[in-house]
């Protein structure tokens, strides 16, 4: 180990102070770049993922082509893939689920293993879990559904308390808020 600017290397190169350069830096296929022990960059070697934030991904990931942009996003994720996060927790648990879009604060951070969601707005989705092809957009739109699937939400707090039903189209500011059959369109 070698130490610059310092007495003592932990790693290979052990840098205390800036680095300038003024040419191009090569990093290896997968690497991980830490801001005082939290992980903030991670590009995960031929899997085509990239991660940046702070305490962004996880290393046990096989997933292809995710990308995610903020803080604590993509935790948990295993395998699943094409997936995008930006935003706070946004995807937060999500373990194998695939063809996933998380844009904002809180948006789908219970989900596992569910496939094909779109959510869009603060805290939109926030408690699916396994839920399938719902497009939830506005702040807390579909905010409760857990396993429901095929929903459509557009709106503040539409489609707010369902939890398991499916095949709704809310549109409107609190539209359907309380009424959760399936099959409604409000």
């Amino acid at each position: 180990n070698v130490a610059i600017g310092g007495t003592s290397a932990t790693q290979k190169l052990d840098v205390t102070g800036s680095i300038k350069g003024s040419a191009d830096l090569y990093l290896g296929s997968a690497f991980n770049i830490y801001d005082n022990g939290s992980r903030v960059w991670h590009r995960s070697g031929s899997f085509q993922s990239l991660f940046v934030g702070n305490a962004v991904g996880t290393t046990s990931n096989t997933g292809n082509r995710n990308f995610g942009f903020g803080t604590n996003i993509f935790q948990s994720l295993t395998s699943g893939e094409q997936n995008v996060a930006i935003g706070g927790t946004a995807l937060y648990a999500l373990t194998t689920g695939s063809a996933n879009v998380g844009i904002g604060v809180n948006v789908m951070q219970n989900l596992t293993t569910g496939n094909s969601n779109m959510s869009i707005g603060g805290s939109s989705g926030s408690a699916i879990t396994t839920g399938l092809g719902n497009c939830l957009i506005g702040s807390g739109a579909g905010g409760s559904i857990t396993t429901g699937s095929y929903n459509m939400a557009i709106g503040t707090n539409s489609l707010r308390t369902a939890t398991t039903q499916g095949y709704n189209a809310a549109i409107g500011f609190q539209a359907l808020y309380t009424n959760n059959p399936s099959f409604s369109v409000a």
